[in-house]
């Protein structure tokens, strides 16, 4: 064994070691229901039995391109309670939401080279201190291995969308991406959006009309919860 994979080795094991120990003096404990458990997971099996699978979908950009969505579930409870964490500054919460997405959608088997958050605005990012989408792409591109690439700024401020109709949602992104500077070293690669919740999916439309000029080879996308109107 060579010097480097000796010092690997070891520092996983001392890795594993005070996981261990950390784990005996604060047990883990279930990021919805906060019942400690056995395990170092997000949820609890109870918690995770209220999650319902959700299809895949396409959202069609032109004739010819369409967007592949991947998602978790519907905005149900406990996603959705994790999703809210973000009005009380609970990084934290992200986190375990890109931990969950890894765990709970195929996207070990998606095709992509680079992943590209959703942005905020300036002014909300300052106002939050973090953007929840940014933070599930970091969780994403350590367990995948592909880098977080900042390809979009958010040119103006925008109402929420929460509330508002299909044809107000469109309105309201119009024209809200702009390309970063550099952001034409990443044409014609794999892309995968992140963000928190797809409702009518005018967000990522938006978003995939901004990169149209780098005319991307392949682009999907992956939320936590899909609005599913019942």
């Amino acid at each position: 064994m060579s010097v480097r994979s000796f010092v690997h080795a070891s520092m996983r094991g001392a890795t594993a070691i005070l996981s261990r120990i950390k784990n005996l003096i604060i047990p883990p404990f279930c990021a919805y229901c906060r019942d400690f458990m056995n395990s170092d997971e997000v949820l609890c099996e109870r918690c995770l039995a209220r999650i319902r699978p959700i299809v895949s979908m396409p959202l069609r950009i032109t004739k010819k391109k369409e967007l592949f969505i991947y998602a978790i579930s519907d905005y149900e409870y406990p996603l959705r309670s994790l999703i809210q964490q973000k009005q009380y500054g609970n990084r934290c919460a992200s986190r375990q939401l890109g931990r969950l997405l890894w765990e709970h959608t195929p996207l070990e088997q998606v095709q992509f080279d680079i992943i590209v958050p959703i942005p905020l605005h300036w002014t909300r990012y300052a106002w939050r201190g973090f953007n929840q989408s940014e933070e599930m792409a970091n969780v994403l591109s350590k367990y995948s291995k592909k880098p977080v690439v900042h390809l979009l700024e958010r040119s103006k401020k925008t109402l929420w969308q929460a509330g508002l109709s299909r044809e107000n949602r469109a309105v309201n992104l119009r024209q809200v991406f702009n390309l970063a500077k550099d952001a034409y070293q990443y044409e014609r690669m794999r892309i995968l959006f992140v963000d928190d919740v797809l409702t009518t999916g005018a967000t990522l439309y938006a978003a995939c009309k901004a990169l149209r000029p780098l005319r991307p080879a392949i682009c999907s996308a992956v939320v936590v919860c899909r609005v599913i109107n019942k």
